[in-house]
């Protein structure tokens, strides 16, 4: 079974974009393995080699697009802006997207990044949120909080990338701090729903408040359903999005912050923009009429336009229209997939 077309092709029957992460963090951004980059990305011929695999992978899956995600040390290696130049000019020579997930602020993140290769990003996922290990149990700090995630979005704003480019990250796990320095800090670090399934911490509402604490009296710092909504009203004011860590983290029984999270976005009437899956659609123009056919994706309807009126819509997704009295000149095609996603893009009859 060819795991990642099954998966690209099953998001696409649900409207929805598959890309895939490459390089991922760990060892290979934190610990001695980022080295193994050093010669992929050292010269134009390793780099070249390199960005062909990728995205022969990329096509071969079908997959929408990359998300770079070198972290830590591997940025500092002395020939990733230049490579990650690059490999963005390839994944946009296939119509596909290029992103990255970065910290902002400290050594290592954002910061690392020339203001070129930040540009030929098609958005940037901040890491706005954090954990707990013996770097900062001392200190306690909390890192995932709504004003940290604005001022990392306006700081890549500030650096010059669109406002819809950057898109604030957030947390779908807690951080709990223990009293005393641990040998082993994972277990304070838990998805949201293991602290909305336990009793203990009914009385201090977590759905609500932002931080509670522990039967053994330590703080833990969680988003409040109340948090997830003003940084959702960020990216609608900045016509932005948000990144999610991760959604495997929600419950699938009991309270759903994803089903909050919906319910919020439909109350504000939000429309979420999918043109990465235009390249699916297909608009051919012969003899026999206009052509359109597209692939996997399931729109509820098509509507084409000229200079912002109405020629023809159709619930069928793939059809054919008599064009021959069409005037000539430039088109768009709009397609609605479900209640709240579109796609646009335009086409020339000739």
């Amino acid at each position: 079974c060819d795991f990642y077309k099954h998966n690209s092709t099953l998001k696409h029957q649900n409207n929805c974009l598959a890309e895939v992460s490459l390089c991922g963090g760990g060892g290979y951004s934190w610990g001695e393995k980022y080295k193994v980059y050093e010669k992929l990305i050292e010269t134009p011929e390793s780099r070249k080699a390199f960005i062909k695999k990728i995205v022969a992978f990329l096509k071969l899956h079908n997959l929408d697009g990359l998300d770079n995600d070198m972290e830590g040390k591997a940025l500092e290696l002395k020939n990733y802006n230049i490579f990650s130049q690059e490999l963005a000019d390839a994944v946009h020579a296939e119509g596909l997207e290029y992103s990255a997930a970065l910290g902002v602020g400290g050594q290592w993140g954002v910061g690392l990044l020339s203001d070129e290769t930040m540009l030929k990003h098609d958005f940037i996922m901040t890491m706005s949120y954090g954990g707990v290990g013996s770097w900062n149990w001392k200190e306690k700090p909390d890192r995932g909080t709504y004003h940290k995630m604005l001022a990392d979005v306006n700081h890549l704003i500030n650096r010059g990338l669109p406002k819809e480019k950057a898109i604030g990250g957030v947390p779908f796990y807690y951080t709990e701090f223990p009293q005393t320095e641990q040998t082993d800090y994972n277990k304070f670090n838990g998805t949201n729903c293991d602290i909305y399934s336990n009793p203990f911490y009914d009385k201090q509402n977590p759905w609500q408040n932002d931080s509670v604490y522990s039967a053994e009296g330590n703080p833990v710092y969680i988003n409040s359903i109340p948090t997830f909504y003003k940084k959702i009203d960020v990216a609608i004011q900045n016509n932005s999005g948000f990144m999610i860590w991760e959604v495997a983290q929600d419950c699938f029984t009991g309270p759903s912050i994803m089903d909050s999270l919906g319910s919020y976005m439909d109350s504000k009437n939000v429309m979420l923009n999918v043109d990465a899956l235009s390249r699916l659609v297909k608009v051919t123009n012969g003899k026999k009429g206009l052509k359109v056919n597209c692939k996997d994706i399931n729109p509820t309807k098509i509507i084409i336009s000229k200079n912002g009126k109405e020629i023809y819509s159709s619930e069928e997704k793939n059809f054919k229209v008599d064009s021959s009295k069409w005037e000539k000149g430039a088109y768009a095609i709009t397609l609605t997939l479900g209640h709240n996603k579109i796609i646009s893009n335009d086409f020339k009859l000739q």
